[in-house]
């Protein structure tokens, strides 16, 4: 919140943690059609990272799923 209002900064990026190596990795997304969202769910499975669902900027619902090669 900021003077009351609500405050939106939307970032087209994505960041994942290492943790053994505890190392972070990320950046913009480049050439990909995935539309800002929160309530998402993550989950990691090697080097790939998957995002399923959401919700958009317009409150509408996600039902995708998104597998990004984060490498690491």
């Amino acid at each position: 919140m900021e003077n009351g209002s609500k405050v939106v900064k939307i970032m087209f990026d994505l960041h994942a943690v290492f943790t053994a190596a505890r190392k972070w990795v990320g950046g913009p997304i480049v050439n990909r059609e995935l539309e800002p969202r929160s309530f998402h769910a993550a989950c990691a499975n090697g080097s790939k990272l998957i995002i399923i669902g959401g919700r958009g900027l317009q409150d509408q619902h996600f039902a995708d799923v998104h597998v990004f090669d984060i490498g690491g």
